[in-house]
């Protein structure tokens, strides 16, 4: 009897040394996904500002494309004229 709640015990502290063991993996991988999950977080910030600048800057090139366009026309207009 006295061997059989030795052995228990021993097997107990195993299995406690085990569970121990498996929290603090899932200690560790808890921070490692919660790092992760933030680093993620910061590149989709920088991403979309990313984004937003290079739509500013296009939406500023298209007005100046547009401006010169228009520009062009009514001087291509005054040389019709002039010809005509």
């Amino acid at each position: 009897m006295k061997k059989q709640k030795q052995e228990s015990l021993s097997e107990l502290t195993d299995m406690e040394a085990l569970v121990n063991v498996a929290r603090r993996e899932h200690s560790k991988a808890v921070v490692q996904l919660q790092q992760l999950q933030r680093q993620l977080d910061r590149d989709k910030h920088r991403a979309v500002e990313a984004v937003e600048l290079n739509k500013a800057k296009v939406e500023h090139e298209l007005e100046s494309c547009k401006k010169k366009l228009n520009t062009a026309l009514v001087e291509r207009n005054l040389v019709m004229v002039i010809i005509h």
